[in-house]
């Protein structure tokens, strides 16, 4: 009989600290309060294979749907992985715009150049702005390492007139 209710006292234990535990873990993310803390979720979520995290903060111009976007995050992390990351610089455009270089190391590349990116302020939350870039990594290039912003060409657009669905960002 006693180890029977010192089992049950046990079972109780248990279940008041997983029960305690529960809404730390399962609490929603709090938003980027930062330009800084924007750009560091988006690369710590890369980090952590973790594709909501990085949609979450992200507003990213080169997808038409968050479904092509989340599609092409998830891809991407299973060829590349980000391995490490560095914030090189910070410039403060003005109160809604603060751009960064940012040094990415991804498995099975070639060296990045600092790639640049904006943390922009929008409804009242930071995200990381990203675009389309294209980087001459040619080293018979007259100019290796220069990047280049290009057009956001939507995948899956209807047409070049319709309006980004940001709206799950």
């Amino acid at each position: 009989m006693k180890i029977g209710q010192l089992l049950s006292v046990f079972l109780l234990a248990a279940v008041v600290v997983v029960n305690s535990m529960a809404p730390a873990t399962f609490a929603a993310k709090a938003e980027p309060k930062t330009a800084e803390e924007a750009v560091r979720t988006f690369f710590e979520s890369e980090l952590n294979h973790d594709i909501d995290g990085m949609m979450r903060v992200a507003k990213d111009l080169r997808f038409y749907t968050t479904k092509a976007q989340k599609a092409e995050y998830e891809s991407a992390h299973k060829i590349h992985p980000l391995e490490h990351y560095e914030i090189v610089s910070q410039k403060e455009v003005n109160a809604s715009r603060v751009d960064f270089l940012v040094t990415a190391v991804y498995k099975d590349m070639d060296d990045m150049p600092e790639l640049p990116y904006s943390a922009i302020k929008e409804d009242g939350q930071w995200k990381i702005l990203i675009q389309a870039m294209e980087i001459d990594m040619s080293p018979d290039s007259p100019q290796p390492g220069k990047i280049t912003i290009k057009s956001n060409k939507w995948e899956n657009a209807p047409d070049s007139t319709v309006t980004p669905d940001t709206t799950s960002l």
